[in-house]
């Protein structure tokens, strides 16, 4: 019996869900990109709503959603 029969989903599930937490990780990767080069760019401290605003349509150009923002928001990243 194959692995994933045993675990109740089919491969096709498996591997769509695969491949979203792998486009998740990618985007969280350029988003923490984005946070911490902002400062730089600007030479200024920001908070986290202005932060957020400045920086939306440069997730809608790199195909972010603009609200996993929130997840990097509250993860830590250090400046």
């Amino acid at each position: 019996m194959h692995p994933l029969r045993s675990s109740g989903i089919s491969k096709q599930a498996f591997y769509k869900r695969l491949k979203v937490q792998q486009k998740q990780e990618i985007d969280h990767q350029k988003l923490t990109k984005m946070v911490k080069d902002y400062p730089k760019k600007v030479g200024s401290k920001t908070g986290g709503i202005k932060l957020h605003k400045e920086l939306k349509q440069d997730f809608m150009k790199q195909d972010i959603n603009p609200d996993s923002y929130r997840e990097v928001e509250t993860s830590s990243i250090a400046f």
